[in-house]
């Protein structure tokens, strides 16, 4: 964009419109063409009266209101407190695609703050039903190899008072229990854990 469009800008943002007549030079120049912003260079006034013209004469012909945006941005490299209240005149403007109409540059930061803190919470709940679901199925898995080995040795004490026994006790307790008359399952594993300890000494 060449000197005499930003010139022109500059113009109407310290007037705070433009004329009728300017409407068509308006077009004819082409002060809609985008630009580099970040190759502008000026005082804090010049982007003032910049950002302004740009505002009014875009909002009016809808040109790219980014570039409004954009150049409060490159001013706030110098002057942080007047890009804010540029940002504001804008908003209280009518606005634009990248400001909302009549909401202050603070509450944008406070919904923004807003937002972010919900966010980390839904991330936080997250992360908490994901570790909540592992240790539920952590809980379920332990309970499955608990039964499973205890079907496969649902009497352990069995197996530990034949471990302690003498070969001699094991032979004795071996043919009294064969002695006896009637069965359960749980006699039936009794001897069967018997004579699996027996077996394992070379006992006969």
């Amino acid at each position: 964009m060449n000197k005499n469009i930003i010139d022109k800008f500059i113009e109407i943002g310290k007037r705070g419109s433009f004329t009728p007549e300017e409407s068509l030079e308006l077009l004819v120049i082409g002060l809609l063409v985008p630009y580099e912003v970040s190759r502008l260079k000026g005082s804090v006034s010049f982007f003032e009266n910049l950002i302004k013209g740009c505002h009014l004469v875009n909002g009016s012909f809808g040109g790219s209101t980014n570039q409004t945006y954009n150049l409060i941005k490159k001013l706030e490299e110098q002057d942080k407190n007047k890009a804010i209240e540029l940002y504001n005149w804008v908003a209280s403007n009518g606005g634009n695609y990248s400001i909302d109409e009549n909401i202050t540059y603070d509450e944008r930061i406070k919904k923004e703050q807003i937002a972010s803190e919900r966010r980390s919470e839904i991330l936080l709940n997250d992360q908490k039903v994901h570790l909540e679901a592992v240790a539920r199925k952590k809980i379920k898995q332990d309970l499955h190899l608990k039964k499973s080995l205890e079907r496969k040795n649902p009497y352990p004490e069995f197996e530990k008072r034949f471990q302690k026994m003498s070969d001699d006790q094991l032979i004795t307790t071996l043919k009294e229990e064969m002695s006896k008359q009637g069965f359960v399952r749980a006699r039936g594993y009794f001897i069967s854990y018997l004579r699996e300890e027996i077996k394992k000494r070379g006992l006969k």
